[in-house]
């Protein structure tokens, strides 16, 4: 049974956005979704004041046909219900949650050119702002990233925490969806601890303890599918990234928040946002769906 019923793909129409309209196009044929294709002109206050106000609807109105255009463009799918969408505004991230909102969307997917690093760090993406704001999942495809969409295998990560078994269950519905394999893993990362033994994992993780408590953990889940485990050692981001490189992962699966403080996700970024501008394959970030 499908579990995305609208999918949203926010583009710029750029060339570096093909991949993620790739994926985006993908999900939507193998979940039998309706794809809604959102490009937002984004006109600073400043840029309309310089062109001065007399030309300013002018203005508008061309960027808006031109992108009408653009996006008309976007080749069509065989079977694809494809819903187009132009608007412009100054706040392109709060637009596109905006839309999800309104239009009841199950999944976002976006695109991410992580090669700009020192500019995001300072100023942040567009990309980044959906992905910590939105209130459903959303799916991060990098242009240099590589897997198969729709996946034939899916990882999903998992600190043992509340909301990463909503990702894990979430991963298990579209597994089954799509009929394909899951591999659940779990990263001890020393020297900080894990909930179930903290002298012990301060000293020497014991893989052996981490795959008890993984197990324990899935037991209530009672997921959809049957996953496989994997237990990996190291720092949490890295150690997921190069977990779904060495399984092949087509898509990987991470929660938008799990144990990590307030003070640590300020200053260091979730796991999630870490994990996104890394991952050999596109990230589904999973954030309990709602308004």
């Amino acid at each position: 049974m499908a579990i995305y019923k609208k999918i949203l793909l926010a583009t710029d129409l750029a060339k570096r956005s093909d991949h993620a309209r790739a994926a985006a196009m993908a999900f939507a044929k193998a979940e039998d979704a309706e794809l809604h294709l959102l490009h937002i002109n984004v006109l600073s206050a400043l840029h309309m004041e310089y062109r001065g106000l007399k030309k300013a609807d002018e203005y508008v109105r061309t960027v808006m046909r031109a992108s009408e255009k653009a996006l008309k463009d976007v080749p069509d799918e065989e079977g694809l219900k494809i819903v187009r969408e132009v608007q412009t505004g100054q706040s392109p991230g709060q637009m596109i949650m905006d839309y999800a909102s309104a239009n009841n969307i199950d999944l976002i997917c976006m695109g991410m050119d992580r090669a700009d690093g020192v500019k995001r760090f300072f100023m942040g993406s567009v990309t980044m702002k959906v992905l910590n704001g939105a209130k459903r999942p959303v799916c991060i495809v990098g242009r240099d990233t590589k897997g198969k969409i729709p996946p034939k295998h899916i990882v999903v990560a998992t600190d043992l925490s509340e909301p990463s078994g909503l990702a894990v269950a979430h991963a298990a519905e579209l597994a089954a969806s799509l009929e394909t394999r899951l591999t659940v893993m779990h990263a001890i990362e020393p020297p900080l601890a894990t909930p179930y033994d903290l002298k012990q994992v301060m000293k020497d993780p014991d893989p052996k303890k981490g795959q008890k408590a993984l197990d324990d953990f899935l037991g209530p889940l009672q997921l959809a599918v049957t996953p496989e485990t994997r237990i990996e050692k190291g720092p949490s981001a890295r150690t997921i990234s190069d977990s779904a490189r060495k399984l092949n992962a087509d898509l990987l699966v991470v929660a938008a928040a799990g144990h990590a403080s307030a003070v640590e996700r300020l200053i260091l970024g979730s796991t999630a946002d870490r994990v996104a501008r890394i991952a050999p394959c596109p990230v589904l970030v999973h954030r309990k769906r709602s308004r």
